[in-house]
């Protein structure tokens, strides 16, 4: 399989564990603002605790996957550092 035909699959499955992600928050929550998540989240019961996990760490690993990505072709840029 070349490079080229992977990018719609890793596409579709960021796509769907973010919408994961989310959407346990949303069935959890009833809310996706940021303000009201860090509210509820404190009162939200004990037993959604492990859940409320879950879904924060499936978006950390959406969030990290898309930072790792890059296009195959493209060169890793090297950082640049100022004195």
């Amino acid at each position: 399989m070349e490079a080229v035909g992977c990018a719609p699959r890793a596409g579709m499955h960021y796509v769907l564990l973010n919408l994961v992600g989310v959407g346990i928050f949303y069935a959890v929550l009833g809310t996706l603002n940021m303000a009201d998540l860090a509210v509820r989240m404190s009162q939200a019961p004990l037993e959604n605790a492990a859940l409320l996990r879950a879904a924060g760490l499936i978006l950390f690993a959406v969030f990290a996957l898309k930072a790792t990505l890059r296009h195959p072709d493209r060169p890793v840029e090297q950082p640049v550092f100022w004195a």
